[in-house]
């Protein structure tokens, strides 16, 4: 770390959701100074008053927390410090270092935060948190409400799955998962028992039209709702169906969100730059997983760290040995969940839109993975590839790479 910034003061700040406990601590003489401040527009303000007194200037203070966004982090950026966010585990064991009977508390979590920063030795367990782009900021914020619509959409889905389950069951020949806006259509039109058959072919031939439909054919449609429901307590049919009535402007509210939040990311991710080209270049990365990406791990995109790129994804397995013990590899837990799963989503669509990842998928299975262990295998190859082509700035080539692919196996 010895091109690391020199401070004359660290300031570290235990994160809370009504305060904040920040300790500065001067580098020289080690003495060190707390305050606590309020969750506030002024409590902020008095915070970066606060630092300005102790601190010549912001570019000789660095602040150590443990978030990396937020208003607090956006507030020291926007005032000139540098701001470095550490991993909560990580901040757990420097606090070991002062109280080893495991003794905790703001005031203490805050000091240990500005000694660690101002540790050279310690530094590298930190993570400089960038000023972000108006652009990212929006594809950080757009993707992650993206991510929980869709979390929400799906366990709407399955409960409306559950009620159909009770009440209609043939239908989930027809939709399985229940998440086809035609589908809901037909249930509006039909959900009371005593509507179910009233409906017209040509009523039912007509909502498959408009919807082009063309695998499900309005007589076995038809057969599917006449069908006699399983057998039920007097009441409880018609209890599903009113659920089934209340559960339907939900679902079509969170399908209109997901359009919605899915053109913005699109937009967004057309004015990313030349990065966002190369990812676009990928098989199997739509505009959805390249937004996550550049929202999540943007900054070790741009610098081509692959090692970095596999410790957040969880692609890089955790080694251990000690003594006589066996060594032994184990799956990462301590990783960026919204990252991690993207990979997955990114290694499921690549080997079926990909040879060459299908082939390292299904030889992956052939060797004993499990399915899980296959597509983590395959994530960590992609991102191999996707770091070279950032690298020499080129986009993906599958025909390169199958050549390649080729010449090895020969």
């Amino acid at each position: 770390m010895s091109d690391s910034p020199s401070f004359t003061r660290t300031v570290g700040i235990d994160w809370g959701t009504q305060e904040h406990q920040v300790c500065v601590l001067t580098t020289a003489t080690g003495a060190t100074r707390q305050q606590a401040f309020a969750h506030s527009d002024d409590g902020l303000r008095n915070l970066l008053a606060w630092l300005a007194e102790l601190a010549a200037t912001p570019a000789s203070a660095g602040v150590a927390i443990e978030v990396p966004c937020g208003p607090v982090v956006e507030a020291l950026q926007a005032a000139g410090y540098a701001v470095f966010a550490i991993n909560p585990k990580q901040l757990d064991r420097f606090r070991d270092r002062f109280s080893p009977a495991g003794a905790k508390d703001d005031a203490r979590d805050a000091e240990v935060l500005a000694l660690a920063l101002a540790n050279a030795a310690d530094r590298r367990a930190f993570k400089h948190v960038p000023l972000p782009s108006p652009i990212l900021f929006a594809l950080r914020e757009t993707s992650r409400l993206d991510q929980q619509f869709r979390a929400d959409f799906r366990r709407a889905a399955n409960q409306l799955r559950d009620i159909l389950l009770r009440a209609l069951p043939d239908l989930l020949a027809l939709c399985p998962a229940a998440d086809e806006p035609w589908l809901w259509d037909l249930l509006e039109q039909a959900c009371a028992e005593d509507r179910l058959r009233a409906l017209r072919p040509a009523t039912v031939s007509d909502l498959l039209k408009r919807h082009r439909k063309r695998k499900v054919t309005a007589a076995d449609l038809l057969a599917a709702l006449k069908a006699r429901p399983t057998a039920v307590l007097p009441g409880s049919l018609a209890a599903a169906f009113l659920r089934l009535r209340l559960m339907l402007p939900l679902l079509r509210t969170l399908h209109d969100s997901l359009a919605s939040t899915h053109r913005e990311l699109v937009r967004l991710v057309a004015q990313s730059g030349r990065l966002a080209v190369i990812l676009d270049s990928h098989k199997g990365i739509d505009a959805r997983i390249a937004a996550g990406m550049l929202a999540e791990v943007s900054q070790a995109l741009e610098a081509a760290d692959l090692h970095a790129l596999r410790v957040i994804g969880g692609t890089a397995p955790v080694t251990r040995k000690s003594g006589k013990s066996l060594y032994t590899v184990r799956m990462r837990r301590a990783v960026n969940v919204r990252f991690r799963n993207l990979l997955r989503h990114w290694a499921r669509t690549a080997a079926r839109a990909d040879p060459y990842s299908r082939d390292f998928y299904l030889n992956a299975r052939a060797r004993g993975l499990s399915h899980e262990q296959a597509l983590r295998s395959l994530a960590d190859s992609l991102l191999r590839c996707l770091v070279a082509t950032i690298r020499s700035d080129s986009l993906y080539d599958p025909d390169r790479r199958s050549r390649g692919s080729t010449t090895v196996a020969a």
